[in-house]
């Protein structure tokens, strides 16, 4: 959300160069709320014990989300090469193995070992594919 408010608030200044502006005010009240909001659930993520899975996912996801709101709202673009396609198709992927705890993640790991070699080993081949591909 913040980074809508941002992007509209900059938007709007470009266009109207007026501090004034109603909508303006009303977004960066929205923009305050959120930041606001942000640090509140920041200090909770460090009362807990993981904060790796905070450390990790957090900026992940925030990423994802403002490159997906740029493109919907703003008209951004990403290129789609080959190492951006590999990237989002292993983003879940880590996504599931970041968002378990410890030692969930431990068993896990060893459970899934053979799946994990495979994945490893397609990501392998897809990164030797695509200096041949371009």
């Amino acid at each position: 959300m913040q980074f809508l408010f941002t992007r509209t608030m900059a938007a709007i200044l470009e266009v109207t160069s007026k501090l004034e502006h109603a909508l303006l005010v009303q977004l960066a009240v929205g923009k305050a709320f959120c930041a606001i909001a942000a640090i509140h659930w920041q200090q909770h993520a460090l009362g807990e014990e993981d904060l790796t899975t905070i450390g990790s996912v957090l900026p992940l996801l925030q990423n994802l989300t403002q490159a997906s709101l740029g493109a919907t709202f703003f008209g951004d673009q990403l290129q789609l090469t080959p190492s951006v396609v590999i990237a989002a198709a292993l983003a879940p992927l880590g996504l599931y193995l970041l968002a378990q705890t410890p030692e969930r993640r431990r068993a896990s790991l060893r459970r899934a070992s053979a799946l994990s070699e495979a994945v490893a080993a397609v990501a392998a081949a897809l990164l030797r594919w695509i200096p041949s591909a371009m």
